[in-house]
């Protein structure tokens, strides 16, 4: 099976979080399945958690939502 392409939009560049890092979480983590999207909450190679969101269909993913879980209110510092 050929990976499907991976493009960021605008504002899930807001949090300046590297496009590695993401892959890495979205590559090696199980997301929980939404309608048309998927949820990803795991920690990138340098131990820090983080929260993607993306839309994906058949053709591609476009990840709409990126950022430290720490800036939640009561997420982990």
């Amino acid at each position: 099976m050929r990976p499907i392409p991976i493009r960021f939009t605008q504002a899930a560049r807001r949090h300046k979080i590297g496009k590695a890092h993401v892959l890495h979480v979205m590559n090696n983590f199980d997301p929980i399945e939404m309608a048309d999207r998927r949820y990803w909450l795991d920690e990138d190679e340098t131990g820090r958690l983080l929260e993607i969101i993306a839309v994906v269909d058949t053709a591609k993913a476009i990840v709409i939502h990126v950022m430290p879980y720490a800036l939640r209110e009561g997420g982990k510092p």
